[in-house]
């Protein structure tokens, strides 16, 4: 099936990502030492967010679509997403569809723990994740640097594709919200939408009758948004 699928992959001609350039994260280093005392007076916690994200112990990968890697991807992130699960579908459209592309957190070791599909609309200017899947092995504590990473990915995804399609950007990113894994921290940081961003009907990839729309349909979360335009700048 897997050979199958990717021989649809390559006869539809589908690239290997939803951008022109591919995008990683950036070699930074944080002088963390320079800031040690003040931040450590202002709040312990956030110095060793700070270190933790310095040491870039988890990153993240806008998955290639011709990665086999992303047949199985539901076994590493314990969740249906992969040939034998109920999200055969999401798994084969973030494939084969292109307009959908898998982001995925990798730990420190190389392994990938937490997945997250998304579709983009092209005409209308928007993307909605399915919900963020994390492996049932990862802490709750470890969650927060993968919300950052994750948040992260989409900020430099997001940024990039609007530099390549600057006629029809993307302005509003939201992720749904049923069986995510992330739900208390993005209730925390980000804003419920008042619209239901429409994805597409994922139970069209699927090889029998059951439905499978995914987990977008009941409650979005707008996890990024176009930076408004300066008042000044549209004056002139």
């Amino acid at each position: 099936m897997a050979v199958k699928i990717d021989k649809e992959r390559r006869e539809k001609n589908i690239g290997d990502s939803l951008l022109l350039k591919g995008i990683k994260e950036e070699d930074v280093f944080v002088q963390i030492a320079k800031y040690r005392n003040e931040i450590e007076k202002i709040n312990r916690n956030a110095l060793s967010a700070l270190i933790d994200l310095a040491n870039k112990k988890y990153t993240f990968e806008w998955l290639k679509k011709s990665d086999p890697v992303n047949f199985i991807l539901g076994k590493l992130c314990t969740c249906c997403s992969h040939l034998q699960g109920f999200g055969y579908g999401i798994m084969k459209a973030s494939i084969v569809h292109p307009d959908v592309q898998n982001l995925v957190i990798r730990n420190e070791k190389g392994d990938i723990i937490a997945k997250s599909t998304l579709y983009i609309n092209r005409d209308q200017g928007y993307g909605v994740f399915n919900n963020v899947e994390v492996n049932d092995n990862i802490p709750d504590e470890d969650k927060r640097i993968i919300y950052a990473k994750y948040k992260k990915g989409i900020k430099m995804f997001a940024e990039q594709y609007n530099k390549e399609n600057p006629q029809k950007p993307l302005l509003q990113i939201n992720v749904g919200m049923n069986a995510n894994d992330l739900t208390p921290l993005i209730k925390k940081y980000n804003k419920r939408s008042s619209e239901i961003l429409k994805a597409i009907d994922y139970s069209m990839f699927r090889t029998n009758n059951e439905i499978s729309s995914g987990d977008s349909g009941d409650c979005q979360y707008i996890i990024w948004q176009k930076e408004k335009e300066n008042e000044i700048e549209k004056m002139k």
